[in-house]
């Protein structure tokens, strides 16, 4: 449980001055609408260093999404590619295992790898000055040389990639020919995450003071219509607080933070109550041998060496504990791996933060029982056999600590129910297409690949086994960060809408089953400047109907230099492009046939029938117009179930709370039940003797118990109400308020309780009254 916690705090803490380093990101009002952004223009990087001598060094990085390598006759598609200053290793330190960091990013055609990436193109040889060709979205054939090795990128990173390249190159394309001679000088649309790096002894808020009149002298007027505020986030909290999959647009403060926030309170009640248990059931079994240790204390034997027996025997305990438990550890690691879904417990400590803490916990569990122990048992003077004071305070502890227990119980058991139906709706929850039995690949870039595309398409629709083939821009299940501002006829001059921009081919609505509500799909014979809107994008335009929209123009307005009018032949049901965990976006669809740029992904949907045979035709179809590339597919429904497992994690959290907790309250109502059937075994056997029966002995120490769970109820359920609700606020998409969860606790609750009493209850009951009376 720790060391998750720490795992997810670890998030870039591996760079040397990472205290020092801020991701740039600002938000932008437009006519009262605000976005977030994770990049902004190249411009603010150089300018926040020239401007602040707080800065001390900057480096932006820009994502190139389509992308084929080509080595020793094979190419490659799905390396991470990111574009680079050459100060990128100046402000992070990546160590570097082959080449120089200093001159690494200087020439034009310079290309870093990590150690798999090289080892992936050049095995055991020398990687350094060898070359590599790029080929990029706009068919540009780059002739990169390497200068460097690094390390693998660790896990706890937030910036992925698997090569870097000088962005010398990336501006050079023909698709920027609108920015000014150096993109240094371009302080307009967004296109790349810019980093900075703070002197030692400065301070963020001293930029952050200054950051207004800074904007107000750079901003392109081009965007005088939309306010800006720039936000300066510490890199260590970016994988906690600021969701956008590593793409443009992020939402202002994630869930992640929350719940890691609510998963340290849950981790440290856990941890106290168990030690708090484990004192309870030490103190019960020392209170059966409390005569002999009373014995011991009237015959003269001093007192500390009686706590000195505590410690020794609660030392043994703990000692062997923690054996056994780094031994099961050790032995189910890979397990834990595949259960959290991230390689986190292939090192046992993960740092000496957790050393510390198992020391403390080793301490506690030590100490505390002993302590414990030592003021139950009443050992006051050779008379003395424990006050009724003592067996008061005794019995106050354990109801707290039982109330307390059964109150976070309650919390976390329904919580869990609640968590688990959430998220199976969520999983159930039609996305609107259909995705069975439909493959995903992912095509090259290259020389003729749109005829090598349509050829391909073809010849598989020529088998019988294939039902419906087509492709797009963007990954289904994938954020799109394509996003512009448009408005229709019927919108005020100032009423723009963030759209996204999916560019698709003439099959998709087929293939995907997504309904037409009214006009046509995209076809051949259509405008070059057709679209179709989702319903989303239907009603955020204005729009009073679907057929109002056919035929209308929607306009672009970013800028004058990109302004465009579309025309609208189709409207169609709203599916979910991301995951159910967000709402529906406005999207407007485009027939990627009239663009420059090549469809990067292909989805083919089979029958249901010899799927592994159809694949092979597949492969075969591949290697004949693709012959240098790899195959690899995925099927579309492993695709959309990866995109959960951020909430299959949380679940899991959730669920081994709920086994430990239950066990743990298990243990101590045991430690309860033993202490007060001890304290209860001579009164019992009296009124047994007296003639009571057995039911109304088990009525009398049944109101021991049932008390507290009453109390806890009371407590815990307006509490589990404001939980409930806050998690379930936070979806866009939810199941109605879980009563039954409730209900279904409270039951489990009393069951639970009943079985953790019932071995006492049993034992004391079938005693034979005249022998506990003899021996008292």
């Amino acid at each position: 449980m720790i060391h998750y916690y720490f795992y997810e705090k670890s998030f870039d803490k591996f760079f040397d001055q990472y205290e020092d380093i801020y991701e740039v990101r600002y938000s932008e009002d437009v006519e009262g609408n605000k976005y977030y952004w994770a990049i902004c223009a190249p411009g603010f990087g150089p300018a926040l260093k020239k401007e602040f001598p707080e800065v001390k060094n900057f480096t932006r990085l820009a994502s190139d999404d389509v992308v084929t390598i080509f080595h020793d006759n094979v190419y490659h598609q799905n390396d991470v590619i990111k574009h680079v200053d050459s100060t990128f290793f100046d402000v992070f330190s990546y160590k570097f295992l082959k080449g120089q960091k200093k001159n690494a990013l200087k020439e034009i055609n310079s290309v870093v790898l990590t150690e798999s990436c090289a080892f992936k193109y050049f095995g055991q040889g020398n990687p350094i000055g060898q070359s590599l060709i790029i080929r990029n979205a706009y068919g540009e054939q780059l002739n990169m040389m390497v200068t460097g090795v690094i390390e693998d990128n660790p896990i706890n990173s937030t910036i992925e990639f698997d090569l870097v390249l000088s962005n010398q190159y990336f501006f050079k394309s023909p698709v920027f020919s609108f920015l000014p001679s150096s993109m240094d000088e371009y302080f307009g649309a967004p296109m790349m995450k810019t980093y900075i790096q703070l002197e030692e002894s400065a301070n963020i808020e001293d930029v952050e003071s200054k950051i207004d009149n800074f904007i107000a002298k750079y901003k392109s007027q081009e965007y005088n219509d939309r306010e800006w505020a720039f936000k300066f986030s510490k890199i260590d909290d970016v994988h906690l607080y600021s969701s956008y999959a590593d793409g443009e647009t992020f939402i202002d403060e994630t869930s992640n933070g929350k719940y890691i926030k609510f998963y340290l309170i849950l981790t440290l009640l856990v941890i106290s109550l168990i030690i708090i248990n484990f004192s309870n059931l030490y103190v019960s079994e020392i209170n059966e041998r409390k005569d002999k240790i009373l014995f011991r204390n009237w015959i003269g034997e001093k007192r500390k060496y009686m706590f000195v027996q505590f410690l020794f025997e609660n030392f043994l305990i703990s000692f062997f504990c923690a054996v056994i438990a780094f031994l099961i550890l050790y032995l189910m690691r890979d397990l834990l791996n595949t259960i959290f879904e991230i390689q986190i417990f292939d090192e046992f400590v993960y740092d000496n933060k957790i050393l510390l803490l198992l020391g403390i916990l080793f301490v506690l569990v030590t100490v505390l029982p002993s302590i414990m122990a030592y003021i139950a048992i009443g050992i006051k003077n050779r008379k003395s056999r424990g006050s009724k004071g003592t067996i008061a305070r005794s019995k106050f502890f354990f109801n707290i600590t039982t109330i307390s227990q059964l109150v976070i119980a309650i919390l976390i058991i329904a919580f869990t129910l609640t968590v688990r139906m959430q998220f199976k709706y969520l999983f159930n929850k039609s996305t609107g297409v259909n995705s069975e039995d439909i493959i995903v690949l992912n095509l090259p870039t290259l020389d003729n690949s749109y005829e090598k595309y349509n050829k391909f398409k073809i010849e598989l629709l020529e088998d019988y086994d294939v039902e419906k083939v087509t492709g797009n821009r963007y990954l289904i299940s994938d954020r799109i960060f394509n996003i512009r501002r448009v408005k229709s006829n019927l919108s005020n001059d100032n009423e723009y809408v963030q759209c996204s921009f999916s560019k698709v081919d003439n099959a998709f609505f087929e293939t995907f089953e997504i309904p037409l509500i009214e006009g046509d799909y995209l076809k051949e014979g259509q405008p070059n400047n057709a679209i179709i809107l989702n319903e989303t994008a239907l009603k955020k335009l204005k729009y009073n109907d679907a057929k109002e929209a056919i035929g209308s123009l929607v306009q672009r307005g970013q800028t004058v230099t990109y302004e465009k009018e579309w025309v609208v032949v189709g409207v169609v049901k709203d599916y979910h492009q991301e995951p159910m965990s967000f709402d529906v976006n406005p999207q407007m669809f485009f027939n990627i046939n009239n663009y420059k740029q090549p469809i990067k992904y292909i989805y083919i949907k089979l029958n249901d029938k010899n799927t592994n045979e159809t694949i092979s035709r597949i492969q075969q179809k591949w290697e004949n117009y693709f012959p240098p590339s790899l195959f690899k597919y995925n099927f579309l429904d492993d695709v959309f179930y990866n995109k959960y497992a951020n909430e299959r994690r949380i679940y899991t959290l959730m669920l081994l709370f709920t086994i430990i907790f239950i066990c743990n309250m298990c243990l101590n109502m045991f430690s309860l039940s033993s202490f007060i059937m001890n304290r209860k075994t001579k009164s019992i056997s009296i009124r047994k003797v007296l003639g009571a029966k057995t039911h109304h002995v088990i009525l009398n120490l049944l109101k021991d118990f049932y008390p507290l769970i009453i109390i806890s109820v009371v407590i815990a359920i307006p509490l589990l109400i404001m939980l409930i609700k806050e998690f379930l606020n936070s979806y866009p998409y939810r199941i109605p308020f879980p009563w039954q969860a409730i209900v279904g606790t409270i039951l489990l609750l009393i069951v639970i309780v009943a079985i953790s009493i019932s071995y006492f209850l049993v034992k004391i009951v079938r005693k034979n009254p005249a022998v506990v009376l003899k021996e008292e």
